[in-house]
């Protein structure tokens, strides 16, 4: 035997909120598709934060390398090359 459930209310039949709501709560596969697609958008975003090295010199991007350069320590002053006379 089949048992069918139709929540349906007719123009005739009063409104009750009570028989609207679900009977059941959000499937848990629901819950775990939706951590993926927010931990996607999280990484997403992330990756926007690097610049491609060919726009690194725009003006759109140009404080962003000066202030990478400026973090960028210098480089370790290397002795002079001896020199054969």
């Amino acid at each position: 035997m089949v048992q069918l459930s139709v929540d349906a209310f007719s123009g005739d039949d009063p409104f009750h909120p009570r028989y609207a709501e679900a009977r059941s709560s959000t499937p848990v596969w629901v819950w775990v598709m939706s951590l993926f697609v927010v931990a996607w958008a999280v990484w997403y975003a992330a990756r926007m934060w690097d610049v491609p090295p060919e726009f690194a010199n725009t003006p759109t991007y140009a404080s962003h390398a000066q202030d990478a350069a400026a973090a960028t320590p210098p480089a370790a002053p290397t002795a002079p090359l001896p020199v054969d006379k």
